[in-house]
Formats: structure tokens, C-alpha cells, sequence
């Protein structure tokens, strides 16, 4: 085993069980689940996610290279890539573990759902439960409060409009109304060119 600067036998390598399960899989590039992994006994484990290839050793046997990912430095780059006061991202391995899970209500409504075909990882993300509902509201609370507003405005304008106008259109009516009848009511005489 090889492993940053050193170089063991299998028998003495600290993650010897990781390394026997995935060298009988044949299956081109493995993504694994959330794992402990520590190189040295005297080290404190961490959680790491492996990626596994198959690689030609110098003997002609297949051999496996081992690329472990610590997954706190996943979390700090994800963490850098959005807005966590607004939203929300989960990251999710193949059978559903948890890689990075930043909300986790129970009743969270993701407004994506993606799966990677490559790594089966599933990420999703939304907005934070009550941040979507408070926008709505104010958002739907104000165009409710414009339009009785612009509702009360056409009701006053058009009272006066019509008030303003009421008198002269009145008069006209009455100047038409005398020329046309005479004072009795019945049709006068009218001039004819």
C-alpha cells in the first residue's frame, strides 16, 4: 500500500478492510458513502468520502487507487457557494446519507432536486421554511394595497369628474330642451334652411 509518504504491507495498513471490499468490485470508478478513515492508528478518524479506480501495478495485477476526500472541505466549499440566510442546500450520497445537510426540516419543500449520473450524489435546495411566505405575502400585500389604492382613486375622480361637469352639461340640456319645445311642452316650430 502506498499512502501519502509512506509505503506498507497490506497486513499493517490501517484501512486494510476499506481496501480488501473495493478491490473485488470491477466496476470502473466507485463513489462511496460517508466513511471513517484514519491512516495511522495513533490518528483520530474523520469522515472522508473515497473515490476508487481500478490502476495496472508494475506486477500486472490490478491494483486500486484510492482518492480520499475529507468531507468537511466538501461542506466548506458548498457553504461558499450560496446565500445560507435564504436558502438552503442538502447534499446526499447514492443510498441517501447525508453528505452536507443544511436544513433539515422534516417538511422542507425543495425546489430542486438534481442527481449526478456520474457520482449518484442527489443535491437539493430551496428557500428556508417561512422566508418563501413571508415574500409572498408581502409581495401579494402590497400589489393588494396598490390596487385599492388605484380602486379608491378612480371612485374619487371620477365623482369628481362628473360633479364638475354635472352643471354645464345641465344647462345645455335646458337651453336645448326651451329651444326646441316651447313652454308647454309640445313641439314648436322649427326653421328649416
Amino acid at each position: 500500500v502506498l499512502s501519502g509518504n509512506t509505503r506498507k504491507k497490506i497486513d499493517s495498513f490501517e484501512d486494510k478492510a476499506f481496501a480488501q471490499s473495493v478491490s473485488r468490485l470491477r466496476f470502473g470508478p466507485i463513489w462511496t458513502d460517508v466513511r471513517d478513515y484514519r491512516e495511522l492508528a495513533s490518528q483520530n478518524a474523520k469522515p472522508v468520502i473515497s473515490v476508487v479506480h481500478e490502476v495496472p501495478v508494475n506486477s500486472g495485477s490490478q491494483g486500486i487507487f484510492v482518492i480520499n476526500i475529507d468531507v468537511s472541505s466538501i461542506r466548506a466549499t458548498v457553504t461558499s457557494l450560496y446565500d445560507d440566510s435564504a436558502t438552503f442546500v442538502n447534499l446526499f450520497s447514492r443510498n441517501g446519507q447525508p453528505i452536507y445537510n443544511d436544513y433539515s426540516e422534516p417538511n422542507r419543500n425543495a425546489m430542486t432536486r438534481l442527481t449526478s449520473d456520474y457520482t449518484g450524489w442527489t443535491v437539493e435546495s430551496g428557500m428556508k421554511s417561512g422566508l418563501l411566505a413571508r415574500t409572498t405575502s408581502a409581495f401579494s400585500s402590497v400589489w393588494f394595497a396598490l390596487g385599492v389604492l388605484v380602486f379608491v382613486s378612480g371612485l374619487v375622480l371620477t365623482i369628481y369628474v362628473t360633479r364638475a361637469n354635472y352643471k354645464p352639461l345641465e344647462e345645455l340640456v335646458v337651453k336645448l330642451h326651451h329651444s326646441v319645445f316651447d313652454g308647454d311642452g309640445s313641439a314648436g316650430r322649427v326653421a328649416a334652411d
